[in-house]
């Protein structure tokens, strides 16, 4: 009982650093659980602070400033938003969640750098 109620606290914690009690309320509409809260944060495109929707938000902005419709940037940022799209919470909950979410980061960490490469860097005439 401790437990659950530390749980209940530290989710509701982290659900309110992103301003997302009341999103988590509105559509779960029950006690807050561990792997909702991760697929709330991670894979609803309709969260704005959810890694989908920060992802859609990236790909959108690399096709309004892309002069390749065919960059090996805007496809790995497709690629990353896509495995979102389709991702299932039990599939990440399964490989670990640290442990997804570590190996997300360091894919966000590898565009990122392509992205000041490609856009930010001045290129060689």
């Amino acid at each position: 009982e401790v437990t659950q109620e530390y749980d209940f606290y530290h989710w509701s914690a982290i659900l309110r650093s992103v301003s997302g009690f009341e999103v988590y309320r509105k559509v779960y509409r029950d006690v807050i659980r561990p792997e909702r809260v991760a697929e709330l944060l991670i894979l609803r495109p309709d969260m704005p602070r959810s890694l989908h929707a920060s992802l859609n938000e990236v790909l959108s902005n690399l096709k309004l400033v892309s002069h390749d419709p065919e960059s090996d940037t805007l496809r790995q940022a497709g690629r990353l938003r896509s495995e979102l799209a389709f991702g299932r919470i039990d599939e990440i909950l399964a490989t670990g969640l640290h442990a997804y979410l570590t190996q997300f980061l360091e894919r966000v960490n590898v565009l990122g750098g392509r992205i000041s490469r490609e856009f930010l860097m001045p290129q060689a005439a």
